[in-house]
Formats: C-alpha cells, structure tokens, sequence
C-alpha cells in the first residue's frame, strides 16, 4: 500500500438491505429488492477492499442523526476522530465504481481540498475530503439526496476557493431500468457482467422486460469480451 493510502480511507455509507427494498424498485415484490440490494452492498464492500485501502463500513444500524446530511457528517466526524486524515464516501449504488477508481481518488485527495464523483442523476456517487476543510453544520445542511446536490456543492467550493478534483460521471442504480442502462456503460467490464448476471440469477420476479434486454446485452457483451484483438 502507498504510504500516504494509510491516512486515507473509504467509508460505504449505506442503508441496511431490507431498507433499501422498501426504497429501490428492482422487482415485483420487496423481497426481491432486498435480495439485489443485499447483492450491490456485498459488490461495493468487494470493490473497496480490491482497492486495499483502509475501510469503514458505516450501515443504518450505526447512524447517527434525523436526516440523512446529519447522519453523514456524524458518521464523517467519527472517522475523523479515528486517526484518518482523508475519506473517501460511496454509496452501495453505483456499480461502474472500480478500485482503481478508488486509488485514483485516493491519489488526488492528498492534492485537493475535496474529491467529487458526479452522477448522471446531479447527485454525488463518490465524496472525498480532507479532515482540515471538514465543516460538519455545513455537510449537514447540504440538499442531499436531490437533483441539486452536485451543483450547490460545486458553487460552494468556487465561491470559497477550495480546491477539487472532478471525476468521470456515473451512474446510480436506483431501479431495474438502470440496471439495464449498465450494459452500456462505456468499457463494461467482465466482471461488471457477471454480477448483473447473477442478480438476474437471483429471483424469478426481476422486471420481466428488463430481464429480457439485459439476458440479450449480456450474450452481445460477453461475446464482445471474448474476441480475439484483431
């Protein structure tokens, strides 16, 4: 590991599975969206941990706050108060988030005041801060969980010229239909594939059309994967 890495990590800000299915719609019955979301959680720890940066898991059983922007700061605060000096924030959601990702943000943390990961929706998918800009009222009023949140953060980071690193933009998984919408995500990868495909896998109740396109783009895909380079 970097050496510099030991100072920085990732915290998988996540809501409980059964939490998540009463939230998401990926199937015809709750049950199967708790089974999905039980799946993207155990996706997103796997991807931390390939990235081999120090990690918190931080579940709705351990927040702490009446909304969502105080339970984030608190959960921000404790980390903090942990030793760690720069954190990286994810969500269970996005499924394109690689660990190389995580150790390019990781990277850029040490250089900037801040690191954003848009989403495709004008939330956020990836939160990185340095402990010396950490401002816990301010995170706490912020409008998450709106199609505003990545503006207003920016304005505020321009009008007092703190420093950020941009990355690429991505997408959450909020629904089926945006699981279908992964299959053309740009450089999909074999991996990315097969853990759609085991959600498919995994109930019979998955939205019926969208099972349909993603068990066609998943034989397209893979077979893309597979040709020999020309």
């Amino acid at each position: 590991m970097n050496f510099e890495h030991q100072n920085t990590g990732v915290v998988l800000f996540t809501r409980l599975a059964s939490e998540e299915a009463r939230l998401k719609d990926f199937g015809e019955h709750r049950a199967v969206n708790a089974i999905i979301a039980d799946k993207m959680i155990a996706h997103a720890t796997q991807t931390i941990r390939k990235s081999g940066l120090p990690y918190f898991i931080v579940d709705s059983s351990q927040q702490q706050g009446k909304n969502f922007g105080e339970r984030f700061s608190h959960a921000l605060e404790q980390v903090f108060s942990s030793g760690i000096d720069h954190i990286l924030v994810i969500g269970n959601d996005c499924l394109s988030l690689t660990a190389n990702d995580l150790v390019i943000a990781a990277d850029q943390i040490h250089h900037h005041n801040y690191v954003i990961g848009p989403s495709a929706d004008g939330g956020i998918y990836l939160f990185g801060i340095n402990k010396s800009v950490f401002d816990k009222n301010w995170l706490s009023g912020l409008p998450w969980e709106s199609p505003v949140l990545f503006d207003s953060f920016i304005n505020y980071l321009q009008e007092h010229a703190l420093t950020y690193y941009l990355t690429d933009v991505k997408r959450d998984i909020d629904s089926a239909e945006d699981i279908v919408h992964a299959f053309y995500v740009k450089d999909i990868s074999f991996e990315l594939i097969r853990f759609i495909r085991s959600i498919l896998a995994s109930s019979n109740h998955f939205r019926v059309n969208c099972k349909h396109i993603i068990l066609l783009a998943f034989a397209s895909r893979l077979a893309l994967l597979r040709a020999p380079p020309y």
